[in-house]
Order: C-alpha cells, then structure tokens, then sequence
C-alpha cells in the first residue's frame, strides 16, 4: 500500500493528469481566465490566444454544465483563483443557455446539488499535488487518459475525429435528451445576478469579452426554441457593464462537432479560437480609434 501511493503521487507529481479537471488546481491564481461550461472546456485554446494577443497569459478555468454554471459557488471558485495583484488581465466568459438555468423542483426550489466539485474543492491554487482533491473528488475511470488530455494551460482536448456518420445518427438521441432535460429547466434569477457579479468582479483586473460559442445547427435551434430571449438577455447585462456580447451562434456551418453537437473537434477548436481572437482586436482596435477621436 506504501509502495503504491508513492508512486501514485510520483506519478501525478509528474503527469499532472489524473482526471479532466485535477490540472485546473494545481496551477496557481491566474490573472487572465477563460470561464463557461465545457463549450468553453473543449473550445477556446489558450495556447492560440496568448500566441494572437500580445502581453496575454490566459488560462481555460471552465468546466462543465453541472460544475461551472454562473452562481455563487463558481463565483467562489473564481475569486480563489484570481490573482487579485493584476489589473491588465483578459477575461472571456463564455455564455449559454446552460450556464444561466437551474432544476426547479414543484415547489419552485432551485437545486445546486452538481456543483459538489467546485464546492467542496476551496484549494483551487495547490502547488504540484491537491491533496484536498486527491482525497475528495478523484471519481474518474481511468480510461478517460485515453479519450482525452488536459494541457497545462487548462485546456480539455478531446480524441474525437469528426465523425458524420455517427452525429447523424446519434442526433435523435440528442434531441431526445435535450427535451428531456435542458428544455425544462428554466432561467435562474441567482445565476443572472451572480453573472453580473463575476463580471464586476473581473473587470477591476482587466478587460471582459462575452461570448456565445457556435454548435451544431440543430443545438442552435433547440436553445433559440427554448430560450428565445437569451441573447437579448446577454445584450442587456453586456450594455449595463460596458462589455462586448460576441455571438457567435450564427456561425455554426463553419466549424465541425463530436457526436454529441455541442463540442468542436480539436481541429476546429483551433479555427474558432483563431476567429474570436479576431473578434477581440477588431474590438480593441475600434475602442481605441474612438478614444482617439476624443482626444
């Protein structure tokens, strides 16, 4: 048993990589964060954006639907991982349906019983080994090492080819599952009022861009039918704080998904960070040439 956990520890000292969330708190505050679900997880390369954006050093702190909604224990989470010294900082927090809906029970009772992990798990910045989370939360099958990898910066790539065979015929079973479960929750007023306060929050270190990732048509169209008034939700809390809204919802055609509709490839999770660090400059450069024609 000795001999087993020093090499266990030996083995996570130098791999880093014991399920697809431990790296995310063993590396330290941060004071440039990319923040959502796992749209956010599995989409935007931190690795593409410090290379396009110049003096940048983010970090994919999202997570997944049950963990990272917008509320009080993401807000947490955050705030932990922040590296409140910093005030330059580049923050992009990406925006669904998901992350603003909870499960309402018949007494109108909202339930926050997903988000165990972030919750329970306070030491976000534990240096080389967590043990808080090696004790606590480590659940994960061990195949998982072999369907996808965490890189360093906080990014989940998956090893999923685009297959589209395989997302036409599995595209049933989403539609299915999505009316089943996603389509009957509803809006939460908590995870409104605490997306305004991360915003708040972030914003007294550096500059915040919203964004809402493109998926698979039929995805789009389930949401739009579901939650008509999202992005005009978006549009409103981006104007009261002074942030750009980038919807990217539109673009859906261009980019290719797993099976499950919600997810780039990685290929593609190359093309669509590429575009939205283009999103970001034309912001940038149209902010400053308005600030020039002031002066």
């Amino acid at each position: 048993m000795i001999s087993f956990i020093a090499l266990s520890l030996i083995y996570i000292t130098c791999n880093a990589y014991i399920d697809p969330y431990y790296n995310k708190f063993i590396t330290g505050e941060q004071a440039s964060m990319i923040l959502g679900t796992s749209r956010a997880n599995i989409g935007i390369r931190p690795d593409v954006i410090n290379s396009r954006l110049k003096g940048v050093n983010i970090y994919n702190y999202a997570f997944n639907g049950h963990q990272s909604r917008w509320g009080l224990t993401y807000y947490n989470s955050i705030d932990n991982k922040l590296d409140k010294r910093s005030s330059d900082g580049l923050f992009i927090l990406a925006v669904d349906p998901t992350s603003i809906n909870s499960v309402f029970d018949e007494n109108g009772n909202e339930s926050f019983v997903r988000e165990k992990l972030l919750k329970e798990v306070t030491d976000v910045s534990a240096p080389i080994i967590n043990y808080q989370y090696i004790f606590n939360e480590i659940n994960n099958p061990i195949y998982h090492i072999f369907t996808s990898k965490v890189h360093s910066d906080g990014f989940l790539e998956l090893y999923a080819p685009y297959d589209s065979i395989g997302s036409e015929n599995n595209k049933k079973t989403m539609i299915a599952t999505f009316n089943n479960s996603q389509a009957k929750e509803k809006i939460s007023p908590h995870r409104l009022e605490y997306l305004n306060k991360t915003i708040d929050l972030l914003k007294k270190h550096g500059n915040v861009y919203m964004v809402r990732l493109p998926t698979a048509d039929y995805i789009r169209e389930l949401e739009d039918s579901a939650f008509p008034e999202f992005d005009d939700r978006m549009e409103t809390i981006a104007e009261r704080h002074g942030i750009s809204y980038i919807n990217c919802k539109g673009n859906s055609d261009i980019y290719k998904y797993t099976i499950d509709g919600n997810h780039f490839v990685t290929e593609d999770s190359y093309s669509f960070t590429n575009d939205l660090c283009d999103s970001i400059m034309k912001i940038r450069e149209s902010v400053n040439t308005i600030k020039a024609d002031i002066v």
